[in-house]
């Protein structure tokens, strides 16, 4: 992992510290959580939508990519990192391993200001979002934009 991606996960773990007792609560029931993030003119771009579920006699984790999320493939690996580090935080706070299933069921893309860090924010967007913390409201005209990017 980089430096950059480590330093980001430290201030990460930060502010998943806000739904700890909701993750140390959870009863294992499939939640979904959606992230959106744009800054305009910066290069900044991500949508991600996740659904996670309990895997009943299965000692692993499963993430799969449902075919409507519009992600480009250079991106997916700064959402599987971000994915991989908040279910270690899981693992930490449950003390145990988990078996899991995170389904990308959806995301878009901009043409030119996806990024890693959008990505990467909009994860972590979702995954509060999963656990009713939602970091950002996505607003309707947010809402229009996501739909107008999927069209392309």
């Amino acid at each position: 992992m980089s430096e950059q991606f480590i330093k980001r996960a430290l201030i990460g773990a930060v502010t998943f510290h806000e739904i700890n007792q909701k993750i140390i609560d959870w009863n294992y029931s499939d939640i979904e959580g959606e992230g959106f993030y744009y800054k305009l003119l910066s290069g900044r771009y991500g949508h991600v939508k996740l659904k996670i579920s309990k895997i009943e006699n299965f000692e692993n984790i499963i993430i799969e990519w449902n075919d409507t999320a519009q992600i480009p493939e250079e991106f997916r690996e700064i959402i599987l990192k971000t994915l991989g580090f908040f279910i270690s935080y899981i693992e930490g706070l449950k003390g145990k391993q988990q078996s899991l299933k995170i389904e990308i069921i959806d995301g878009s893309s901009h043409s030119v200001d996806s990024s890693n860090l959008g990505y990467e924010i909009a994860t972590k967007f979702a995954l509060h979002d999963c656990f009713g913390n939602l970091k950002k409201e996505i607003s309707e005209s947010d809402r229009k934009l996501i739909a107008r990017f999927k069209e392309k």
